[in-house]
């Protein structure tokens, strides 16, 4: 299984990028787009780690 490297600047000018164009088009209205994100960034680390240590396992 091969280990992707995550680039976490890259991920987030792209977050950026993605929130700008949902804003302009109208998708976020009224919701924040940050809210959750640091609840939402340590549960994918979590699954990630939990992945890679399941992974090991069958390995």
């Amino acid at each position: 299984m091969r280990e992707e490297i995550i680039d976490p600047e890259q991920n987030f000018r792209l977050f950026e990028a993605m929130v700008a164009f949902a804003r302009d088009t109208g998708v976020f209205l009224f919701k924040d787009p940050l809210d959750g994100l640091q609840q939402k960034i340590e549960l994918v680390k979590k699954l990630q780690s939990f992945s890679r240590v399941h992974a090991e396992e069958i390995i």
